[in-house]
């Protein structure tokens, strides 16, 4: 991940994201605590900047101190949904790779708001889903779900996820496996 982050910062360095006269990391700040997600301005800005804006959010993910900002991060992927898929192999690679915890979920949850511009995650997610860590358990099923996929591969997962000791994991298991209707009967 290390070399990653050097070329991500050379991509920012050269493409400053931008929407109206304000950098991406300012309209990362325009948070509404309550929602818990960015205020609808800075959702609109970030998907006026678009697929340029993917290198610097995967570098402050990737250089973040911070326990908030990288939630953040994800926040921005929510708003840019498919038009992210750019960002799904490195998003990977934070998932199989990291050693932070708080990378790895925020990974997660952001290919799940990718949706399925983001199939190529599903078996690194599906790996991430018999974590001990229970919130990359919910973080990875609930990204299967938002996905979806081949029912013949996510079915025997959704279905194994109905039994996990957090009910959150269930409930994005039992959501899953709704998704497939009677195909999940099938499988």
């Amino acid at each position: 991940l290390r070399g990653e982050i050097g070329l991500l910062r050379r991509q920012v360095n050269s493409n400053a994201s931008k929407s109206g006269d304000r950098p991406l990391s300012e309209w990362l700040q325009v948070y509404d605590v309550k929602a818990g997600d960015l205020k609808p301005e800075a959702q609109n800005a970030i998907r006026q900047m678009g697929e340029k804006s993917i290198p610097e959010l995967l570098s402050i993910l990737l250089s973040s101190s911070s326990e908030e900002l990288p939630w953040r991060v994800t926040c921005a992927f929510k708003a840019l949904g498919a038009k992210a898929k750019t960002a799904v192999p490195t998003l990977v690679e934070i998932l199989r790779d990291s050693s932070s915890v708080n990378l790895r979920l925020q990974a997660a949850a952001s290919l799940g708001f990718i949706g399925p511009e983001a199939q190529g995650a599903v078996s690194a997610l599906i790996a991430a889903s018999h974590d001990k860590d229970i919130p990359m358990r919910m973080n990875s099923i609930g990204a299967l779900a938002k996905i979806g996929g081949d029912p013949a591969v996510l079915v025997p997962v959704f279905t194994a996820s109905l039994d996990d000791e957090f009910w959150d994991v269930r409930v994005w298991a039992a959501t899953g496996l709704g998704k497939f209707g009677n195909q999940a009967e099938s499988s």
